[in-house]
């Protein structure tokens, strides 16, 4: 996903009506003025991806501008050549409008979660200081899950927010058995063996059964290809996940 700022989209019909709006006696140079104004537009619509437009806007305009740069910065607009701008400024609405017919912008969906965390700050989503403590790892996924939340990607989103949550279990399990961990650990033999410590060692059964209630009812049914999800139960999947994360983040370093 590309993110796109709206204002360079408004930019470009601020620019478009100002040499709509040029006129007989109009200085040509000088800042804000026609031939400034018509190179910003251009360097706009490149930007923005309309390259049709930018191509139709200088075969247009080129030679005009190019004379107009040549003259002196007192150099005004004659009214054949005002005329003639604003005609093309009609004429590139229709180019632009063509191309435009073409595109299609994606907005956020409405969510519970809070749309510009789930985009741009997905740390906040956790308790303070925990998405410092993920591995790097499970840190992507719960950012590629605030995206697919925010673009109504559920099962995608349930996807990424579960395997970042093994990851960080798989962290946890670290931090908690220190010698002869498993070779081959899986969630639940994770689980298992956290179960075996005693004594301070020993997680929360809370937060272990908590586990294993993800585990059961939403991680193996995730991995399944014929599972898909709904927008909420993906939120539902998703704040489930941040709390146990909250728990485990307590016993991993920074």
């Amino acid at each position: 996903m590309i993110e796109k700022r709206l204002m360079p989209y408004v930019d470009l019909g601020v620019l478009r009506a100002h040499l709509m709006n040029v006129h007989e006696g109009d200085l040509a140079r000088g800042k804000g003025d026609a031939v400034p104004t018509w190179r910003k537009l251009a360097k706009l619509l490149d930007d923005l991806g309309f390259h049709v437009t930018r191509r139709w806007l200088m075969i247009r305009l080129k030679r005009l501008m190019m004379k107009l740069r040549a003259g002196p910065r007192t150099k005004v607009l004659s009214q054949g050549q005002a005329q003639d701008i604003r005609s093309a400024m009609v004429q590139l609405g229709r180019v632009l409008r063509a191309e435009a017919a073409e595109r299609v912008l994606f907005a956020p969906a409405a969510t519970r979660m809070d749309g510009d965390k789930l985009l741009n700050h997905p740390g906040a989503l956790f308790a303070h200081a925990v998405y410092q403590k993920l591995p790097e790892i499970a840190q992507y996924d719960f950012r590629e899950a605030g995206k697919c939340v925010a673009l109504a990607r559920s099962t995608a989103a349930a996807f990424h927010v579960l395997r970042g949550t093994e990851a960080v279990l798989r962290e946890f399990y670290k931090a908690v058995v220190r010698q002869k961990r498993l070779n081959n650990p899986t969630w639940s033999g994770m689980l298992n063996h956290m179960r075996q410590r005693k004594g301070t060692r020993r997680p929360p059964d809370r937060l272990l059964d908590d586990l294993d209630h993800i585990r059961n009812d939403l991680r193996n049914g995730t991995m399944h290809p014929d599972f898909c999800y709904e927008i909420d139960y993906a939120q539902d999947i998703f704040t489930r996940c941040i709390g146990v994360v909250n728990q485990m983040a307590k016993g991993l370093t920074s």
